[in-house]
């Protein structure tokens, strides 16, 4: 069975990287034959990681026009192909009616969503023009295609809505590449490393528990660090923030005592699939994320990390982590076994190849 995949990114983004290529030696070991097309270069990831505003993505009409070229030579040749998936969109910021170019062409086609891009679409977007242009294309797409993937309930509830064959595959996480933290590891109780990873983007939603960790700084020998944003810094809490980087992440995560996930609870935030917070877990450090998209499937409160939505609750879960290494070992423990029973790559794929091969 002969696979094109779609992505928005090379390896180098996340959402490509954790939805595809790192499944590519699975697929290939079950005979699956995948070729790979991403949308944006290594170059452009790199420059505009984190910005969610348009404009200045827009206006490099030389790199855009280039890449869509190279896009529609691939669907010319999609029909060569099984089956096509693709990563949200075909031609991303264009109309639906140049995506469904591929619908004429593809033998079977799946759509893959990790984020609610259909709220992004109808209510982010601050150009009626795109609005316009976009604000449909997601539902469009979903009912079109023979199927569509996606990272979590919310998501998996949206495409029921367009598409009866939906499969809900969650962020994997790759249990050989992400090592154990050391119960000797842990700082000791009433110290505490303090851990979040992610994008300039997303590290606004830190932003949300801000008033928490400065409450917590008073009380307590902590440090926060932040992993992909080396800007942000929070007034009255001793931190650290550095640059992301692939070949350093884990060893990174492994130098904290827990992780946090903050969120803030609307629509969009519906639609993440949690994978931060699984990063925290396969390395068994205990976590603490807000209780809104995925979050609310991978963590059972008390027993494998703490949920918190209030400011108060924030400065309980975290405060009962900070001041009792024991529990953090503990919960640490159950994270990592809960990653391993349902979130291992190999768990995923498997699923994930079971729903390609209805399409031969």
């Amino acid at each position: 069975m002969k696979i094109l995949f779609l992505t928005k990114y090379p390896p180098l983004g996340s959402s490509s990287r954790y939805r595809v290529y790192q499944f590519l030696p699975y697929y290939e070991a079950a005979g699956l034959d995948c070729s790979v097309a991403n949308f944006h270069t290594d170059t452009y990831v790199r420059q505009f990681i984190g910005m969610r505003d348009w404009r200045p993505k827009t206006r490099r009409l030389p790199y855009l026009a280039g890449r869509y070229l190279r896009r529609l030579l691939c669907l010319l040749q999609a029909g060569r192909y099984d089956l096509v998936v693709v990563e949200q969109e075909v031609f991303p910021f264009l109309p639906l009616s140049l995506d469904s170019l591929l619908f004429h062409v593809a033998k079977a086609v799946v759509v893959e969503y990790d984020d609610a891009t259909h709220i992004y679409h109808q209510r982010l977007l601050d150009s009626a023009f795109l609005h316009s242009l976009l604000h449909s294309k997601v539902p469009t797409l979903m009912a079109r295609s023979g199927g569509v993937i996606v990272g979590n309930q919310y998501l998996a509830a949206y495409a029921q809505q367009y598409n009866p064959y939906v499969l809900l595959a969650p962020t994997a996480i790759d249990t050989d590449r992400y090592r154990v933290k050391q119960a000797e590891s842990f700082s000791p109780s009433g110290s505490a490393c303090i851990g979040w990873i992610g994008t300039p983007l997303t590290v606004s939603y830190l932003s949300e528990i801000a008033d928490a960790l400065r409450i917590l700084a008073e009380r307590y020998d902590i440090a926060l660090k932040v992993i992909g944003a080396p800007s942000f810094r929070i007034e009255g809490v001793p931190m650290v923030a550095i640059p992301w980087r692939l070949d350093t992440e884990v060893e990174e995560l492994l130098s904290c005592d827990i992780g946090v996930m903050p969120l803030t609870n609307e629509a969009y935030s519906w639609g993440k699939c949690g994978a931060k917070l699984l990063q925290y877990m396969g390395v068994g450090i205990p976590a603490v994320a807000s209780p809104v998209g995925a979050n609310r499937e991978i963590i059972q409160q008390g027993e494998n990390g703490f949920l918190a939505q209030t400011p108060d609750e924030w400065v309980g879960r975290l405060e009962q982590l900070i001041t009792d290494v024991s529990l953090r070992r503990k919960l640490g423990s159950a994270a990592r076994e809960s990653v391993e029973r349902d979130y291992a790559l190999s768990t995923i794929a498997a699923r994930l190849i079971e729903f390609f091969r209805g399409f031969r």
